[in-house]
């Protein structure tokens, strides 16, 4: 009795570290394809699976291959399935686990096809000699399917996936099927978005040109005092519009970057040079190690470097400090993106901080804290990040200030 208890307790903490490792790898992803990558990795490791994949559904009714791990990423762009079209197709349209419980049996189930095994396996078509394959699904319905192959036990290939497995696996799938819905439900709300912001920008751009123009006479007429006055805040107002147009156009805008390796401590030191900042404000930036560098597009990393200087401004009354601190990202932090050749930006200030349940939101397309801001300054930044392919995250404490870190891939793969 006590051997079978002690097996259970040991399953069940399998089972909650694994829920652990994912949830982890996923939270914060706002890109599908970031999220897709890190799933199909992070998947690998948990199952000791030689390869991973995810399909998806598309809107022709087509599984597709979306993130492959292991030999399965040579099918990425590649692999493509109809519903009931060998195991990948049969697991979605059935809507059922598939599994072999024998090793290198997959080939004698009857809809076994090996599609593309002369594109994964070129050399060695027996490699693959366990597989297993789960349903993703949303609210009753198949959005995809995810499979892992070849599970190896002290680096040796195992009999096969076992019962336990299953059990991982489909409460896996069913967290990533949630994740993936809501990611695909975000960008098709965030594209709709930048559609509106495109015209907005368009529509009031003109308006604002016109109305600069009737400002630009009235300035060169003699006109009272109090006319004048009017003049010049009417003026002021304009530029303001100005500026929020700008942040409309730079948010619907697609991202094309023209990246390049440079030294981050000497890059980031001139925009916080030219920054304007205001009185009582003091920045800081520190470097550790001095040769740092990354391959980026500096032009737009300045953009969003001074979109978090701006941001920080803002929410620190009278005097204060804002600190950037360039640094080797730490192992945790690593994690996240499932990468190792990392470097960290951090932006801190001590202002009032950030509520633990707005440090998602902040990063949405016009969520803002403060009635005069447009809510897009902080997705902008999010969006030249993620560009990067990399991720921001708000790890400060309320009351204690706020502290974003900036994650990129020193190599900008």
């Amino acid at each position: 009795m006590e051997i079978a208890q002690d097996s259970r307790d040991s399953q069940a903490n399998v089972i909650t570290k694994a829920i652990y490792d994912i949830s982890k790898a996923i939270v914060g992803r706002f890109q599908l394809d970031d999220l897709l990558n890190v799933t199909v990795t992070t998947l690998a490791q948990i199952l000791h699976a030689d390869a991973c994949s995810v399909f998806l559904i598309d809107e022709d009714g087509i599984l597709r291959i979306k993130a492959g791990e292991g030999y399965s990423a040579r099918l990425v762009g590649t692999a493509e399935y109809e519903l009931g079209e060998g195991v990948t197709g049969t697991i979605a349209k059935e809507d059922r686990i598939i599994r072999t419980t024998q090793k290198g049996r997959h080939r004698d189930l009857p809809y076994w096809k090996g599609k593309y095994d002369h594109v994964q396996l070129p050399d060695d078509r027996e490699k693959c000699v366990s597989f297993f394959g789960a349903p993703l699904r949303v609210k009753e319905r198949v959005i995809g399917v995810l499979k892992v192959e070849n599970k190896k036990e002290d680096g040796k290939f195992a009999q096969a996936f076992t019962k336990q497995d299953e059990e991982l696996l489909e409460i896996l799938a069913n967290i990533i099927a949630v994740a993936i819905e809501n990611l695909r439900l975000s960008e098709e709300k965030e594209r709709a978005w930048k559609s509106i912001s495109a015209r907005a920008a368009h529509k009031i751009g003109n308006q604002n040109f016109a109305i600069k123009g009737f400002l630009r006479d009235l300035e060169r007429e003699e006109l009272p005092q109090k006319v004048n006055s009017l003049v010049e805040d009417i003026s002021v107002c304009a530029k303001t519009i100005d500026g929020v147009i700008a942040e409309f156009r730079l948010f619907s805008k697609p991202i094309e970057l023209k990246k390049k390796k440079v030294s981050l401590k000497g890059e980031i030191e001139k925009v916080i040079q030219r920054y304007p900042g205001r009185e009582g404000l003091q920045i800081n930036l520190s470097c550790e190690p001095v040769s740092l560098s990354a391959e980026v597009d500096m032009e737009h990393l300045r953009v969003g470097l001074i979109e978090l200087l701006d941001n920080s401004s803002k929410f620190i009354p009278g005097k204060g400090n804002i600190h950037i601190r360039i640094r080797e990202a730490e192992e945790e932090e690593k994690s996240r993106l499932a990468l190792q050749d990392l470097v960290a930006i951090e932006a801190c200030d001590d202002g009032p901080g950030i509520p633990e349940e707005l440090k998602e939101k902040i990063f949405e397309p016009f969520f803002a804290r403060r009635s005069e801001g447009s809510g897009l300054g902080l997705n902008i930044v999010r969006g030249i990040i993620e560009a990067h392919k990399g991720i921001i995250f708000e790890s400060g404490e309320k009351d204690k200030g706020a502290r974003f870190i900036i994650l990129i891939p020193k190599g900008g793969n």
